[in-house]
């Protein structure tokens, strides 16, 4: 996911405190991304997380390059089914029971090409072609604020 937009990879990898998040919207250099790797492991680190979204490159060249520049092994895990998996959180199942409950409101009330969006901690229901709008900014202040915390 993110072969145009890494809005998921950037989320992801600030709520975990990737080292590095490789996004399309940015520009990144390998070695200088292996320097930190290398930084990090003479301050004791003996794990890096790294994200790298679909459309910020070919993820084996990504993993062949870093251990090329850094001389660390590395594993690569593409989530795939793995990210839509897990035991939902309470807070996931009551937006699901939430969403669920205003989509058959929704189909009661006879409405149709609409969907169910949850909008400033609202779920509420919206034309379908709201969804195909333009794309949201890129947040340049979240990716420099995973950038600050990962040092």
């Amino acid at each position: 996911m993110g072969r145009n937009c890494g809005d998921i990879a950037l989320r992801s990898g600030l709520a975990i405190g990737a080292e590095s998040i490789l996004i399309p919207e940015i520009p990144f250099d390998l070695e200088e991304i292996s320097e930190k790797l290398l930084r990090g492991y003479r301050r004791g680190k003996n794990h890096s997380i790294i994200i790298v979204a679909e459309g910020a490159g070919k993820i084996w060249d990504i993993a062949s390059s870093l251990k090329k520049y850094s001389g660390f092994d590395n594993r690569v895990t593409i989530l795939g089914h793995i990210q839509r998996g897990g035991s939902p959180s309470a807070s996931d199942s009551v937006l699901g029971a939430t969403m669920g409950g205003k989509a058959v409101a929704v189909l009661l009330e006879g409405k149709s090409e609409i969907m169910v969006s949850l909008i400033n901690n609202q779920v509420i229901d919206r034309p379908l072609e709201s969804a195909f709008g333009p794309k949201a900014p890129f947040d340049r202040k979240l990716y420099d604020l995973a950038n600050e915390l990962a040092i």
